[in-house]
């Protein structure tokens, strides 16, 4: 039997088979049993249960940022020349503030967690149905695991076998490339008062600049696969009981758990910051008065913050 379910985190392929030869074998919603039971003289019985539970979970999170920003601001290139008095330029402030913040979280499957109680069916937590049948994929087995001999006959053989492989595998792969650029040109210069009867004057605005970059990705979100990695929460027991002379007995139950968990992390993180600002280059020349020429200030604040978690 065999039944595939499709899940949002990624795919989940679960896979159940039993097999019961001779004696008593059951597979139900309270657990598993392989038993022999008042078994007859000279006879031989076998009673086995072979069951291999296959979970494969695979999360494949891909995340691509680009932010471009291109910034022209201009206050200058303003001229005051060849008045019949003063000639008077002042040019205004730029402030510029920029912020970007850039987070990322991708979840991953592990088996961390407690297992669910041995009460059936109703111990698994959770609900990882997506048709009838789900749930019992994720908690193939709530109950008790038995194999046992009972009441065997005189001279008789008797073989109780429970044989369980749970195979998981978790394959987790997170990739993750940002690029931020950010481009400004900013002038309150280029500014001219020349050849006035006057007084020429010049006066340059200030640029203050403040940037800010914070790039975020936390690939460590956890959550754990209901009952995936511990699918049987009850008791386990092999029991040989009120054999028979000279019978010869084996009650044995086998299991082999297989828990292969993978975490696939890349992260590629690109700032690229240019910023030409310019208060100068004005003119305040041959004027009949007095020439001045004050220039703004520039202050720059520049703030990257790379945050990576795996």
């Amino acid at each position: 039997m065999k039944e595939r379910i499709k899940r949002n985190l990624g795919y989940i392929v679960a896979s159940f088979s039993a097999l019961m030869l001779l004696g008593i074998g059951v597979a139900s919603a309270n657990g598993l049993s392989a038993i022999n039971e008042d078994t007859g003289e000279d006879s031989r019985n076998e009673a086995k249960l072979d069951i291999d539970n296959q979970v494969d979970v695979r999360n494949d999170n891909r995340t691509d940022i680009d932010s471009i920003l291109d910034i022209a601001a201009n206050t200058g290139d303003n001229e005051a020349n060849d008045n019949e008095g003063d000639g008077d330029v002042e040019s205004g402030d730029i402030d510029l503030a920029v912020e970007i913040a850039n987070l990322v979280g991708f979840n991953r499957q592990d088996c961390s967690g407690d297992c669910p109680s041995g009460d059936g069916m109703g111990g698994c937590p959770g609900d990882c149905s997506n048709n009838n049948h789900g749930k019992d994929f994720c908690c193939p087995f709530g109950g008790d695991i038995a194999a046992g001999n009972f009441d065997t006959g005189e001279d008789s053989r008797n073989e109780a076998k429970v044989y369980i492989d749970n195979d998981v595998k978790i394959r987790n792969d997170n990739r993750t490339d940002i690029r931020n650029d950010i481009s400004a040109c900013l002038n309150t210069g280029d500014n001219e008062a020349n050849h006035n009867d006057g007084d020429g004057t010049v006066s340059t605005g200030n640029i203050n600049v403040d940037a800010s970059v914070n790039n975020v990705v936390n690939n460590t979100s956890a959550s754990s696969i209901p009952g995936a990695c511990c699918p049987f929460g009850g008791d386990i027991d092999a029991t040989n009981e009120d054999t028979g002379e000279d019978s010869v007995n084996e009650s044995k139950v086998d299991i082999d758990n297989d828990i292969d968990i993978r975490n696939d992390n890349r992260t590629d993180i690109r700032n690229d910051l240019s910023i030409r600002a310019n208060t100068g280059d004005n003119e305040a020349n041959h004027n009949d008065g007095d020439g001045t020429v004050i220039t703004g200030d520039i202050s720059a604040t520049i703030d990257f913050t790379n945050k990576v978690m795996n």
